[in-house]
């Protein structure tokens, strides 16, 4: 407490409260002690001197209050930062050629990064998300990844111990759209376990999911842009029939605008029971079927069961599914991943896609930036005789690097900014373009923390990186000088 007292004071001292105070009472101490002078006898003068040296020199016990009551680090700090700014706004053609430098590379970084987090890092928008995992087969001499058939998903479901609930569903279902006033349209949807909302704890914007007793019912779920676009919002929609493909569907929710699909990168319209597939769908494979992958699977995990546990009691598993059904069955495992991320089949050409872009915008940055180093060794060079009178005046080397490379993180601080609004401005161009591909894709990306944080940091490190080389130089150019002129 007393520490944290302390440092109030300071901060308080820092902002300038309390020393009108302290001066007032320092004024009011020096003259009652003139005035016992005065009446000892003293000339005004000398009671003056005198009610001085009592006091230990009013300017000593200021500069004595202003230490105990400031934080003589941040002022310092403070200082050289104005000194930095006014030193940059004296060369602005200089100032704006790095920081537009500067600003292109990180902006070109924060793009990429933005897609990083959008595809790779960002967990899927339900209910705790980390215990959430989409399972797949692996078969010999393939690592990953096939889909489950529904005797596999139903032996799993009820045998793993380790997941508190599984559902499966089968991802992408085109149909024809019809109701709201409109023209039949395309839609894209899914068909799911009755289950699939309550594992992934689902909120919904509207309505409820679906019912235990609803896996054959004409049923369906729209997601809330669905709802929106086509149906203006309308808030009677619960109870309403819609017609897919020529099949009378009564809407008893409304998804949340977040929830696009478990794999995110999907844009779903609608979801209805997984029972009522073949309704839409023609050719599905018999629900019997063993040999017949076409079922995708997420599971959550039993509260304190840790992942390690569960693929141990996987890998049990299917060797027991192996030994009863040596047919079908004989070389299979079970895989999982976080839910959320990229599928598995494109997980490793959109990470080298991404890797191989990340390479590209880091050597753009080192280009620019090493640009940028040379202008600053070259105004380094022009102000020997500025740096020269620092050195003169007492101030360290060590001092005088500080203030260099303050003035290059301030440069790399700009040219975050900058390389923000570029990413900002970058993204929302990518976001409206739409790719040419036979599904709707939800390529939607934005700035979010991460990036903001991955920019912030990378400014800062960029800064440092760019001015540590020209502040070395300065400093240890400066002090040779001093050494051959004395």
């Amino acid at each position: 407490m007393r520490t944290l007292r302390a440092m109030f004071l300071r901060l308080v001292g820092l902002l300038g409260r309390g020393r009108d105070d302290f001066n007032a009472e320092l004024d009011s101490h020096l003259e009652m002690h003139i005035d016992d002078g005065l009446r000892a006898g003293l000339s005004k003068e000398e009671a003056r001197r005198q009610a001085l040296i009592r006091l230990g020199g009013a300017e000593q016990a200021r500069q004595s209050y202003r230490e105990r009551r400031s934080l003589p680090g941040l002022e310092r700090l403070l200082r050289d930062l104005r000194f930095a700014l006014r030193t940059l706004g004296r060369h602005p053609a200089m100032t704006a050629i790095a920081i537009l430098s500067i600003g292109l590379g990180i902006g070109a970084n924060a793009t990429i990064f933005s897609m990083v987090s959008r595809f790779v890092l960002r967990p899927a928008p339900v209910g705790d998300p980390a215990t959430l995992l989409s399972l797949h087969i692996g078969e010999k001499d393939q690592q990953c990844c096939n889909s489950f058939n529904p005797p596999i998903y139903r032996d799993l479901r009820d045998q793993a111990t380790s997941f508190a609930s599984m559902a499966a569903y089968y991802e992408m279902i085109p149909a024809s759209l019809s109701g709201g006033g409109k023209e039949p349209e395309r839609a894209w949807g899914q068909s799911v376990t009755t289950n699939f909302f309550d594992m992934l704890e689902l909120g919904m914007v509207m309505g409820r999911g679906f019912a235990s007793s609803e896996d054959r019912a004409p049923v369906v779920v729209l997601s809330e842009r669905l709802w929106r676009r086509r149906f203006h919002g309308n808030v009677q929609i619960v109870g309403r029939v819609v017609q897919l493909s020529g099949h009378a569907f009564t809407v008893i929710g409304v998804a949340p605008g977040s929830f696009h699909s478990v794999d995110q990168i999907l844009e779903i319209d609608f979801w209805v029971p997984l029972g009522v597939s073949a309704e839409l769908v023609a050719n599905l494979p018999p629900q019997d079927a063993r040999d017949w992958h076409w079922l995708a699977v997420v599971g959550r995990l039993r509260a304190g069961v840790t992942r390690e546990q569960a693929s141990a009691e996987l890998n049990t598993l299917a060797q027991r599914f192996a030994a009863a059904y040596p047919a079908t069955d004989k070389d299979n495992s079970f895989l999982f991943e976080q839910a959320g991320s990229l599928p598995p089949r494109m997980r490793s050409a959109v990470l080298l896609f991404l890797a191989l872009l990340g390479l590209v915008v880091v050597l753009l940055l080192a280009i620019a930036g090493m640009n940028v180093a040379n202008l600053l060794f070259a105004q380094v060079a022009g102000r020997q005789r500025e740096l020269a009178m620092h050195l003169a005046l007492g101030a360290s080397r060590a001092r005088l690097r500080g203030k260099l490379l303050l003035e290059s993180v301030l440069l790399g601080v700009g040219g975050g900014l900058l390389g923000t609004a570029l990413s900002v401005w970058a993204t929302g161009a990518l976001s409206s373009f739409h790719l040419p591909a036979p599904m709707p894709l939800n390529v939607r990306i934005g700035d979010d923390w991460r990036t903001l944080l991955y920019t912030f940091a990378l400014s800062v490190i960029a800064g440092v990186a760019l001015g540590l080389g020209p502040a070395l130089a300065a400093s240890q150019t400066v002090a040779y000088s001093r050494i051959n002129d004395s």
